[in-house]
């Protein structure tokens, strides 16, 4: 296969599998509910309904694995058993998100963080680049680590086609996260891709043999579902209680509570996305296919909108938690479904006027 056969346009066939898809505006909900029922956890006199985001929090934190997961997957499908040309692969993937991800990382450390760069100075630029300017950058930081080693990675795949393999990198993680590696006043270990390295090597597996795959969950799909429901659960009682002062903390799964869900998610949620676009819906599959489409910028951008709705929350009278919680999610992941459509049709006229001036 030639380099040219790396910019092909995507198959008819490829178009009809909407799975993909479907995870990843999955994902793309779950990111929101995390970072708006946070503080239902953390903050002291939200007992009566702490137990309720305990849930919402724990079924929806898997998201960054799953987004790893789907990562994985996707480059796998695309460039497995095809001439792979690191230069024109690396380039295709920065110039994807390397701007966006720079200029979000210094706009929310000069407009929402600036503290950080009163306290820390010159030193604090670095830390942006490490996406420590806004909470949720971190992921950046990680799957472009993934992307300069994922040709290495498919040819290790490649070449070591077993389960084990993705365990071996599963276990990899958890002795990586488990280290305090530290750059000044921050703990970078959770910047390191090996911590989340098992989730990807997971989508490359998967990715390899994707119709298998998409098979052998549909026969375990119920049993997935208990799984997935079960462990939940669990976890989510133990996130109550860590985070309740009136109960002492049950210590579920112990430190491997994120992994074990991570994990019983990412084979769930796959089976469920795999079963709804096997119904042929064609109006959830377009605004699923939409929210996957525009997911970048709803990730870079919810936050700046669940802080501007925390000031407006500051301005209004008290109201009960599930209401704040309701109206909050809409309006944010509203609000920047709007910001993403109105970049994406400025894009467009851009792109149709440098065209037409450039003569194409």
């Amino acid at each position: 296969m030639d380099k040219q056969e790396l910019s092909r346009p995507v198959t008819a066939v490829e178009n009809k599998d909407h799975c993909l898809d479907h995870l990843r505006a999955a994902a793309c909900l779950m990111v929101v509910v995390i970072h708006t029922t946070s503080r239902y956890l953390v903050e002291p006199g939200r007992e009566a309904y702490r137990l309720l985001f305990a849930g919402l929090n724990t079924f929806a934190g898997s998201a960054v694995a799953l987004f790893i997961f789907i990562s994985g997957v996707a480059l796998t499908l695309r460039y497995h058993q095809k001439t792979l040309g690191f230069t024109t692969f690396l380039r295709r993937r920065m110039n994807k998100i390397l701007p966006s991800y720079l200029f979000w990382a210094f706009f929310y450390l000069w407009m929402i963080n600036r503290g950080m760069w009163i306290k820390d100075g010159l030193s604090s630029l670095g830390a942006a680049f490490l996406g420590f300017s806004m909470y949720h950058l971190y992921y950046i930081v990680i799957i472009l680590q993934l992307y300069l080693l994922f040709p290495l990675l498919l040819r290790l795949h490649e070449k070591l086609p077993y389960f084990w393999l993705p365990l071996l990198f599963v276990l990899l993680g958890v002795w990586t996260e488990k280290q305090a590696v530290m750059l000044g006043p921050w703990r970078i270990t959770d910047r390191f891709c090996l911590t989340y390295g098992g989730y990807f090597s997971l989508g490359i597996f998967a990715g390899m043999r994707w119709a298998r795959w998409r098979e052998l969950l549909g026969k375990l799909r119920l049993g997935l579902l208990a799984l997935w429901v079960g462990i939940g659960s669990a976890a989510a009682l133990q996130v109550f209680t860590q985070f309740s002062p009136r109960y002492e903390d049950l210590g579920v799964f112990g430190g491997y509570r994120y992994l074990i869900f991570a994990v019983a998610s990412i084979l769930y949620l796959s089976s469920a996305a795999d079963w709804s676009d096997l119904r042929g819906w064609a109006g959830l599959n377009h605004g699923l296919e939409r929210i996957s489409r525009q997911s970048l910028d709803i990730y870079f951008v919810h936050p700046l909108l669940l802080a501007l709705m925390d000031r407006i929350w500051g301005r209004l009278p008290a109201a009960h938690d599930p209401v704040r919680f309701i109206t909050t999610f809409v309006a944010v992941f509203g609000g920047a479904m709007l910001f993403a459509s109105m970049k994406e049709k400025i894009l467009k006229k851009v792109r149709t006027v440098k065209g037409v001036h450039c003569g194409i």
